[in-house]
């Protein structure tokens, strides 16, 4: 997993946390998620029941994000 899918799931368990889902979908949009994995993504969030940084980056994955490792050695 890469350090900007950390970074991603992160911010995002921090604004579940604060349950404001408009902030969770401008920030999505910042991700350039296409609104129909956003929807899919906020799915699969919500049936996680204690969201955490590794989780909601395994779900970032599942959603065609980006999976390449950050030790390619560029």
């Amino acid at each position: 997993m890469n350090e900007l899918i950390e970074y991603e799931a992160g911010v995002l368990v921090d604004l579940l946390a604060e349950g404001d889902d408009l902030q969770v979908q401008l920030f999505m949009d910042k991700m350039n998620i296409p609104f129909d994995v956003q929807g899919q993504l906020l799915t699969a969030m919500a049936a996680i029941r204690r969201p955490d940084q590794l989780s909601i980056a395994k779900v970032i994955e599942s959603h065609g994000h980006s999976s390449l490792s950050d030790r390619l050695g560029y």
